[in-house]
């Protein structure tokens, strides 16, 4: 499996303050990056619709789904009886 290093992403915050004449060669200094980029994949992870329950007590639908990955658990999610279940959505990934 791919695994890129911190210094292979993209910036997403340069150092924009700059130094000025007397303090640089010329004003020649190179911009920084302030904060790299972080892969999706460790933010959060996709979860998939398993299967569809109701709450005797509540009445609402349980969704059940079941995250991508080896060995992780199930996340239920409660709703309307009256709304329909996602198949999938971007669920925060455990650590």
């Amino acid at each position: 499996m791919y695994e890129g290093s911190e210094e292979s992403s993209h910036c997403v915050l340069w150092d924009n303050q700059r130094l000025k004449w007397p303090q640089t060669s010329m004003g020649r200094e190179l911009t920084k990056c302030r904060r790299r980029a972080v892969p999706p994949t460790i933010i959060s992870k996709i979860c998939r619709l398993k299967k569809v329950s109701k709450d005797k007590e509540t009445g609402q639908t349980l969704c059940i789904y079941s995250a991508q990955g080896r060995g992780d658990s199930e996340v239920t999610v409660p709703i309307s009886p009256s709304l329909n279940c996602q198949r999938t959505y971007s669920c925060k990934k455990d650590d």
